[in-house]
Formats: C-alpha cells, structure tokens, sequence
C-alpha cells in the first residue's frame, strides 16, 4: 500500500480510484485532496482507520465519495461541503461520470460468513439485472435497492452527488455545512454512532 500511495499521488488526471472490498488498514491520505479530477473515489469495506481527512472537500472534481464499512472515528469533517460550487460546468469530473448508470445493492450472507462485502454494495459501471443474477449463488443473495443514472442536470457549478460514510464509528452531530452540497442525490450516515438533532440546514440538500 506505500509504494501504491506514492503512484497514486503523482496521478493529477486521475477521474477514479476504486479499492474497496480489500484489507487494506491505513490512515486515508490528505494528498487525496489535491487530485482535482478525482471524479469517484470508493474505499468501502477495508479496513482504514482514523479520521476523515477534511482535505477531500478540496477535490473540486468529486462527485462519488464512499467511505462505508471501514474503522474511521472521529467527526464528519464539515469541510467536506467545500468542494459544493467549484465543479466548472463541464469539467472533467462530471464528463466522465456522464450518463453512467449505478446501483445501489444490499448483500445478505443468508447465515453464510463465506459471503464478502456483507451490507452496502454501491457501484457505479452499469450493473444490470443479468449481472445480479450471475451474482447470486445459493449461501450469497443480493436485493437490489435502487439503480439510477448520472445525468448533467447542474444549472450551475455542480457539487458531490453520492455520500456514504456508513458503517463506521464517527461521533458527534452531522455538520451544518453538509447542507451546502446541493445536488446530494444519496446520502447514507447509518450505523455510526452519530449524536445531536438534524440541523435545519440539511433542509438546502
């Protein structure tokens, strides 16, 4: 993971980076937040730990932040909203998630432990039904939640539209600023240990 750290930080044109559903235990890097075109970012159901690096409010290209099913503790970093209103109109971010279909799934072992990436399976390359059906097996069931498709519906400089911090052990009361990334189609905060009552600022997602 060091020598793969020191790759992806030199990758300014990178639009996604996808390792999720491995065993991977370190702390999130803040030099994430200096990719500009880091469209997709999915690090679910590894093993990181610590905080949120506030610094990934400051990928102005983000629109896919997944982080669930992790060891991350701490608070949401408020800062994450920064990035809201700095995504150019079509810029490089959102060309590249244009029109792409995604789904969103539930796995359930069935009582099998054999089963990987129990609870949340989020992705974003097209999944269709065949597809969940190929995936399927006797001990291994997925239901299928919702599906979708990213379109260019900004009327003016865009923000993230998917969030999922789940699964994890943040504390503390969901930041006001959250309600600052207007164009927020999916937000998942479950299974954390969240305190304090919904700010009326969530009322701007």
């Amino acid at each position: 993971i060091c020598t793969l750290s020191i790759v992806l930080r030199k990758c300014n044109k990178v639009n996604l980076i996808s390792l999720s559903s491995n065993k991977l235990s370190v702390v999130i890097p803040s030099w994430i937040g200096r990719l500009n075109n880091l469209a997709i970012l999915k690090l679910s159901n590894n093993s990181f730990y610590w905080a949120i690096p506030p610094e990934l409010g400051d990928c102005k290209s983000l629109l896919w932040l997944d982080l669930n099913s992790n060891l991350l503790n701490g608070t949401i970093p408020g800062a994450l909203a920064d990035q809201s209103g700095t995504m150019v109109f079509g810029g490089v971010g959102k060309k590249f998630v244009y029109l792409l279909e995604f789904a969103g799934i539930r796995q359930d072992s069935g009582g099998e432990e054999e089963c990987l990436g129990i609870g949340n399976l989020l992705e974003i390359t097209g999944i269709r039904q065949d597809s969940l059906t190929r995936l399927a097996t006797s001990k291994c069931h997925f239901q299928q939640i919702y599906m979708g498709k990213v379109q260019q519906t900004f009327s003016h400089n865009g923000s993230m539209i998917f969030l999922d911090l789940s699964r994890n052990n943040l504390e503390g009361s969901i930041p006001k600023e959250i309600g600052r990334i207007s164009y927020l189609m999916i937000l998942n905060l479950g299974n954390n240990r969240l305190s304090g009552s919904l700010r009326v600022e969530m009322g701007g997602l």
